[in-house]
């Protein structure tokens, strides 16, 4: 049994002999046939991502190809898809453009005839009045189609819409214009030349008070309005404001031709005066002659007058015909604003603006004094003096006539010895500014287009200016016995001796320093 035993370890060991080699053969060629596996997955890897790599560029170049198409297209899209709403948003506009057009047109011609029916229908002012001030007092009338339109709108905006209609031209044609004026110029004679109506009754009680000051200014009476005076100062606001529309569509319908023009002879044109429609200047006339009354009439009165002098300006500045009859009321009454003590820069500049018109002042007649009077208070007012526009309005009064130069020097002399360094310096530059625009008026260069009666004007106001105040100061500033006084002198003079370089202002100084020195030096 011993032996059987060890039989069968012995067959067991080799037969275990037998399975392990064959085991490790097996073994080794797993370990080769993986290998071998191993290689040709990698060549097989290899050639499969250089077939994808070329298999997604080619891919990615098709994506490209047409993504890009596709982006092209999306743009198109966008932007045909832009057109087509800006299309419509443009045909949307031109479609509320046409109805706000109709809608605008349809109002314009409805106060068109309201306004007509207003100054038509009796010799009142009552329904101007309403119409432009109080329309809301119409909206119960069933006769009045042009205030039930306009329900929703302000009385400012709905008096707006009746001036536009007035201004514009091609609706409101010469026809109507002298319709409108004649009416309103019937009812304007009877408010301000027979009755005078637009002067509260409170202005007449005044005047009558026993022992009243004569001197008190009109200006701080209290005036207590009037239904009547209050509707009659509304009625001519109400034609100030229509003679200005009219004006208004003059001068747009003269701009427009001009800029069809497009050529150089149109000058010519823009410098000659516009004719203006009888009916409305014998309005705008009637309106001027009322201005220095207005003052007395309370606030709405100020209003009244603002108003027409704005109109008369606007007349002025547009250069229209018989625009010299609407200044003699208006000039002196800019200048008074000014001198007010609640004037402001922009009265000054609108008073300067109307320079031209003081030269159609004749300073020889009598009744030109008062405007004198107050012209020579302009010289001591600091707000004059500050403002640049008001030293060119006061050098502009040099220039107006020799015999107004000595008063005019004068006024400022009397200044000198309490006035500051900057006061002191500002008279200096008026009198050069003054001196020279005469010397230019007189200088015969470009003779052809200087009148021979302005050029001898010319140099008489410069001689005058030269005399009676430069020489004066020059004179002042060796003799005056205080040092402060030929300080004071001595800083006027400073801004014309500085522009001594200048050959004519040289010149200008050795004429008139050569006289005083010599004499001086003679003592």
């Amino acid at each position: 049994s011993i032996n059987k035993l060890e039989n069968m370890a012995r067959r067991s060991r080799r037969s275990s002999r037998r399975r392990s080699g064959s085991t490790k053969e097996d073994e080794r060629a797993t370990e080769t046939s993986y290998d071998e596996s191993k290689i040709k997955l990698d060549q097989n890897e290899d050639m499969v991502e250089e077939t994808g790599d070329g298999k997604r560029e080619g891919l990615e170049d098709d994506n490209v190809g047409d993504g890009g198409s596709m982006e092209v297209d999306k743009d198109e899209n966008e932007e045909t898809n832009r057109d087509d709403l800006d299309e419509t948003q443009v045909k949307e506009e031109h479609i509320e453009e046409e109805n706000e057009s109709q809608i605008k047109n349809s109002h314009s011609a409805a106060a068109r005839r309201a306004l007509l029916r207003a100054v038509e229908s009796d010799n009142s002012t009552r329904p101007l009045v309403k119409l432009l001030f109080y329309p809301e007092t119409n909206k119960n009338d069933s006769d009045d189609s042009f205030t039930s339109k306009l329900e929703s709108m302000t009385a400012k905006e709905q008096r707006e819409i009746v001036l536009e209609s007035v201004r514009d031209g091609s609706k409101f044609h010469k026809g109507l214009v002298r319709r409108l004026f004649a009416a309103l110029g019937e009812v304007l004679s009877r408010v301000v030349s027979e009755d005078e109506l637009y002067v509260p009754a409170s202005a007449y009680e005044d005047e009558e008070e026993e022992g009243k000051d004569s001197s008190e200014s009109n200006v701080d009476k209290e005036v207590i309005p009037d239904e009547e005076s209050t509707e009659a100062l509304l009625f001519m606001r109400g034609c100030a404001m229509l003679a200005n529309a009219h004006i208004d569509a003059i001068v747009r319908r003269r701009s427009e031709r001009e800029r069809d023009r497009c050529s150089t002879s149109s000058t010519g044109i823009i410098n000659a005066q516009l004719t203006v429609v009888d009916e409305v200047f014998t309005v705008t006339s009637m309106l001027h002659e009322t201005l220095f009354t207005l003052q007395s009439c309370g606030a709405q009165g100020l209003k009244a007058q603002s108003t027409i002098s704005t109109l008369c300006q606007s007349w002025w500045h547009n250069n229209l015909m018989h625009k010299e009859l609407l200044v003699t009321q208006l000039v002196p009454l800019l200048v008074v604003k000014t001198l007010d003590g609640s004037a402001t820069q922009q009265d000054v500049k609108r008073l300067h603006a109307m320079n031209d018109a003081l030269d159609l002042l004749d300073f020889e007649d009598e009744s030109i004094e008062y405007l004198r009077s107050l012209l020579l208070k302009t010289l001591s007012s600091p707000l004059f003096l500050r403002h640049n526009d008001g030293r060119e309005f006061i050098s502009h009064l040099f220039t107006l006539h020799p015999s107004f130069v000595p008063h005019l020097h004068q006024a400022i002399r009397v200044q000198i010895p309490n006035a500051r360094h900057r006061i002191l310096q500002a008279y200096g530059n008026i009198y050069l500014r003054a001196w020279k625009k005469a010397s230019a008026s007189a200088t015969p260069f470009r003779s052809g287009n200087i009148v021979e009666h302005e050029r001898g004007l010319g140099e008489a106001i410069q001689k005058s200016i030269e005399e009676n105040a430069l020489q004066d100061l020059m004179y002042a500033a060796l003799h005056v016995s205080t040092k402060s006084m030929s300080k004071a002198i001595r800083l006027v003079l400073q801004p014309i001796h500085a522009a001594k370089k200048s050959p004519q202002i040289d010149s200008l100084l050795y004429r008139m320093y050569t006289p005083i020195l010599w004499r001086a030096l003679s003592a």
